[in-house]
């Protein structure tokens, strides 16, 4: 296919439609990259049920989205505009090639020898838990789909970080890395803005002030049983839990998007089982959702009066906490609400702290710059808690972190401030 191929604004004949069940029974091919430009609603909707879009671009505002050569077709079928990108489709089928480091495919992703495996950086955080007794601990706060059903798996973990000696009460701060497995970058970061945080302590005076009045809570490995499968050659492109009640025969595809099967505002996900965004049978299905709602109830207040689904009800002025679910690779901050584009009660505040956070890198603070998307973590985080510094941060592809804190918001937007706290590593592109 070559560069620059593109097709005219469709129109939408009905015939053309029913050719689609047939095309889509073409033989596997290769995979593509596309940059598809369309702002059209329904062609938008109709990307994310049936193929991996992976995110939007900035400048241009084409959509990348991965498919098989044959699936091609169906856009044609259907006149959507696109462009192949040859150059994205190419990193994406290149072979991995081991870096010859010592312990790589155990202690680091093969290929990627950036990247720690599941259990390094279980082991190392819960070693940097047990080094530090007096400014973390490591907490199992549930179990994932395989060890739920008895065939395999692992613990879900929090790190809690705080000077637990000080008496002080502390503004709650989650964040959260790994829900889609494949985002190589997030849990990486998540675990160097650990160690940051402890090494730092006591000589850095703005991390000491961090951890002297802040509680802050990691879990950098929210599915594991996807991850570890997303960390082999064959299979890096999984991004759902490995519920295998979904989609079974195919294991990058099978299981639930975590991030659409969250119990408030759920059920505007897709509902084909092998789709990249499948929402699960039921809100809060996967031992994954349930165990991370759990965990952010028993960390933050209740302080949103009414329904969590009630959009027009307000968080309190005085609310306190900062949740951030991190994704790559997007350049983006996002904030609810992401269920719809209607405003929520705290919009002012939130897109206030949102442009604070994307100022630091550059990265772009919106709404609904990437469509909706229902049965998220930041909308229940924020519609179960009122924790109206709900943020969806997708990171840069190289090169620039996003390190955060929370303290008292002086302009007065009754949300809490944010600081960078110093460069990261550089990350290679995942999505």
């Amino acid at each position: 296919m070559p560069q620059g191929r593109r097709k005219q604004r469709p129109r939408w004949p009905t015939a053309v439609l029913a050719l689609l069940a047939i095309i889509s029974f073409a033989a596997p091919a290769a995979d593509q990259v596309l940059r598809v430009s369309t702002d059209d609603a329904w062609q938008i909707a109709w990307l994310k049920e049936h193929f991996d879009v992976w995110s939007r671009e900035r400048e241009s505002g084409a959509w990348l989205v991965r498919l098989d050569e044959a699936d091609i077709a169906q856009l044609d079928a259907l006149q959507i505009p696109y462009v192949v990108d040859i150059a994205r489709a190419a990193e994406l089928c290149r072979p991995v090639e081991l870096t010859g480091l010592a312990g790589e495919g155990d202690d680091f992703i093969a290929g990627f020898p950036c990247y720690r495996t599941v259990p390094k950086t279980h082991a190392d955080l819960a070693a940097l838990a047990a080094a530090h007794p007096d400014l973390a601990a490591w907490r199992d706060i549930g179990d994932s789909w395989r060890k739920t059903g008895g065939t395999g798996g692992f613990d879900l973990f929090a790190l809690v970080l705080a000077n637990s000696l000080n008496g002080r009460q502390k503004s709650p701060f989650v964040i959260i890395a790994a829900m889609h497995a494949r985002q190589y970058a997030t849990a990486k970061l998540a675990a160097r803005f650990a160690e940051q945080l402890v090494n730092g302590y006591g000589t850095d005076p703005d991390i000491t002030w961090l951890l002297d009045f802040t509680e802050i809570h990691i879990v950098a490995q929210l599915h594991p049983d996807g991850r570890v499968i997303a960390e082999q050659k064959v299979t890096r492109l999984k991004r759902k839990n490995d519920d295998a009640d979904f989609c079974a025969a195919d294991t990058v595809n099978r299981g639930i998007d975590l991030n659409r099967n969250s119990s408030v505002l759920w059920g505007g996900g897709s509902t084909s089982a092998c789709s990249q965004t499948f929402r699960g049978p039921a809100p809060a299905s996967e031992p994954e959702t349930q165990a991370i709602e759990a965990y952010l109830g028993s960390v933050f207040p209740d302080q949103r009066p009414g329904a969590p689904d009630d959009l027009g009800i307000p968080a309190p002025a005085a609310a306190e906490g900062l949740f951030i679910l991190l994704h790559s690779f997007g350049e983006l901050v996002l904030f609810p609400w992401e269920q719809t584009p209607i405003n929520s009660a705290n919009q002012t505040g939130l897109r206030t702290l949102g442009r604070k956070l994307a100022f630091f890198n550059g990265y772009q603070a919106c709404q609904d710059c990437l469509g909706t998307a229902s049965g998220t973590a930041v909308d229940f985080a924020y519609g179960e808690f009122g924790v109206v510094a709900a943020l969806d941060s997708t990171l840069l592809p190289l090169g620039r972190s996003l390190l955060f804190a929370t303290g008292t918001d002086a302009g007065g937007s009754g949300v809490p401030a944010a600081f960078l706290l110093g460069p990261g590593a550089d990350f290679q592109r995942w999505i």
